[in-house]
């Protein structure tokens, strides 16, 4: 009889060594879930980072680019500037509109190949001195080419 009932304790010790194996397999199976889903979350951090900034740039664009001097007779094509040690390109050109301009504020690429524009519309003004400036177009600001022209904002 004695050796019976060392066998049931051994048994009993396997169980127990076997419930400890399953937790522990668990507890990893669940680490490593979180794991994943924290490396998601921290990609995904980045790339609303990376979004915004570029966001900002292209807003600096056209803030910077309103009150630049521009050309106003080679507007009817793309004319572009860009700051010195920024990342930003400010671009007029003449709008459908007669006597309103659009002005494209461009960040640094959003994703491979992709940039980020903002367009205002403009409309030239004469000072008191007789020299003509920019002036923003009141709730002009768009995020979007208001051009229905695909070529057009290019």
């Amino acid at each position: 009889m004695r050796q019976g009932r060392g066998v049931a304790q051994r048994q009993r010790g396997s169980i127990t060594l076997l419930s400890i194996v399953m937790l522990m397999a668990l507890g990893l199976m669940m680490l490593n879930a979180l794991h994943q889903q924290l490396t998601n979350a921290l990609q995904l951090v980045a790339e609303e980072r990376h979004y915004l900034r570029a966001w900002n740039q292209a807003a600096s664009a056209l803030s910077w680019g309103s009150r630049q001097s521009w050309r106003l007779s080679d507007t009817a094509q793309w004319q572009c500037q860009k700051p010195d040690n920024q990342s930003f390109v400010s671009c007029l050109r003449q709008s459908p509109r007669e006597g309103i301009y659009l002005l494209k504020g461009m960040a640094a690429t959003v994703k491979q190949g992709e940039a980020l524009a903002l367009y205002m519309h403009l409309e030239p003004r004469t000072t008191e001195n007789n020299s003509q400036v920019m002036s923003v177009v009141k709730r002009s600001w768009l995020d979007f080419c208001p051009v229905t022209d695909s070529q057009f904002c290019r």
